[in-house]
């Protein structure tokens, strides 16, 4: 069968049942132009036989103004209401009337601010998107560049700590140098005090000169001996406290330990 009888087919087994409701969704739609008037017309015929109460859903304004009695325009997402037109008496069925098309014309505007709304309504949510996009994508880039100024002024504290610790590090090194240098300074000036002391020492052990008098040479002696006499002594205490403690040395030593 060809699409016009298949949609009679099933027009007819909808109607066998002598139902009070029809629901048609886009019954004509997918017929060709010739087809879709006829059937509109035989389906005008038959519901006003039948006094049938149809619901039509249809993208067609002319076909919705030449079979309905009221026309509700919808919005989409979500379906809701927008529009109910009743179709009066005065409009005719006749497609050339002009209360007919001044009516298709009207829904066809309406249908057009409609879709001017809808776009509107797409435009604005994708703005809101893209806006929010943005601000996320602001807020992303903030935070990086919270983190990179973070991260340079713990950078700059690390340079700033980095060369405090050169300067210590250099301060530290001259005052060694100053400590090694007052050390060297210290133990020369020592080294030349002893040899004053000891030139001072040999000079008061011998006459000045080979010219001196018999008495200077004796004094001089006299000196030296006063002053290498304790060392003496004490090397005597040392030895004869050795040799004590050695057994039987007592009664063959010819010094007098009593009386050291």
């Amino acid at each position: 069968m060809s699409g016009g009888m298949a949609q009679r087919a099933a027009i007819a087994r909808a109607l066998v049942t002598k139902p009070r409701f029809l629901l048609l969704d886009e019954l004509l739609g997918a017929l060709d132009e010739l087809t879709r008037l006829r059937l509109q017309d035989e389906l005008q015929r038959i519901v006003r036989h039948d006094g049938t109460t149809a619901v039509l859903v249809t993208h067609d304004v002319d076909e919705a103004v030449y079979l309905g009695d009221r026309i509700v325009i919808m919005h989409p997402h979500p379906g809701r209401i927008a529009t109910i037109l009743p179709v009066t008496d005065a409009v005719s069925r006749d497609r050339s009337d002009p209360n007919f098309i001044r009516l298709r014309d009207d829904i066809g505007n309406q249908v057009a601010e409609q879709i001017k709304l809808e776009r509107a309504e797409i435009a604005v949510e994708e703005a809101r998107k893209a806006k929010l996009l943005l601000s996320v994508e602001l807020e992303d880039k903030d935070n990086k560049l919270a983190e990179l100024e973070a991260m340079l002024k713990a950078r700059e504290k690390l340079t700033e700590a980095q060369q405090q610790q050169a300067e210590f590090l250099k301060k530290q090194r001259t005052l060694d140098d100053e400590k090694r240098e007052m050390a060297l300074t210290i133990e020369r000036k020592g080294r030349i005090g002893r040899r004053s002391r000891e030139g001072e020492l040999r000079s008061r052990r011998r006459p000045q000169n080979e010219g001196c008098g018999k008495e200077e040479q004796i004094a001089g002696r006299a000196l030296m001996v006063s002053e290498a006499l304790p060392s003496c002594v004490e090397t005597f205490d040392l030895v004869a406290e050795s040799m004590s403690s050695i057994p039987n040395v007592r009664s063959r030593s010819p010094l007098c330990f009593d009386n050291p």
